[in-house]
């Protein structure tokens, strides 16, 4: 069955909506000076939270990393992604994450995670991984140049809500504010003794079968 002529329509009148943010990158070294940030994608993200990444052309990326290697190989370098949460505001307020620059260009893959406060709620941190890389930490000899992972994803991730704490009702108190006492569950025999023992007295009272026959 095909989309109905109707859905069509208004999907074409009305986009689904969405949210765009900036994303930037550069290479610093806490030894050197800080250069500017450099813009590296467009981040789209629709109303369910799903997000979508548009880079700029190869070329401009390419341009961008000849000009990271000359602080690249410095041992302190590392490679950071800034995202612009609210467009237009001061880039103290960017959301931050960053790795060593070394391990760049030996890594295949990088992850970008959005931490969302609701699905399609604004951004308040991003998180920047890559893979793989030395288990020790350490960067690769004789590293000489700087290049994106050839793969990329980008995810969000939404805080879960803790379960709701279990309410029990207050143990009653007495006048002066102690607790109340709860009395012992009594046994069967404290609860009905009494019964037990009027129906042993009838067994005794009543007559015997030789009686009862010897008195007719």
């Amino acid at each position: 069955m095909g989309t109905p002529i109707f859905l069509l329509i208004a999907l074409a009148l009305f986009p689904p909506s969405h949210a765009a943010f900036h994303l930037f990158h550069r290479v610093i070294s806490p030894s050197l000076h800080q250069p500017p940030f450099l813009h590296r994608a467009h981040i789209l993200l629709d109303t369910a939270g799903i997000p979508r990444i548009e880079p700029p052309p190869p070329p401009t990326l390419q341009s961008h990393f000849e000009a990271f290697a000359e602080t690249a190989h410095v041992s302190d370098a590392l490679y950071q992604l800034a995202l612009d949460p609210h467009p237009g505001a001061n880039d103290s307020l960017w959301l931050l994450s960053s790795v060593k620059a070394c391990h760049v260009d030996s890594s295949a893959n990088e992850h970008i995670v959005l931490r969302l406060p609701y699905p399609g709620g604004t951004p308040f941190a991003i998180e920047y991984f890559i893979d793989p890389v030395p288990s020790d930490g350490t960067c690769p000899p004789g590293q000489t140049t700087l290049a994106l992972p050839r793969n990329i994803t980008i995810t969000t991730a939404i805080p879960k809500q803790p379960s709701l704490p279990e309410l029990r009702v207050p143990p009653p108190l007495t006048a002066t504010g102690d607790p109340v006492v709860q009395e012992p569950e009594k046994t069967f025999l404290q609860k009905y003794w009494l019964y037990i023992l009027m129906a042993l007295g009838a067994l005794i009272i009543a007559p015997g079968p030789e009686e009862g026959a010897r008195g007719s």
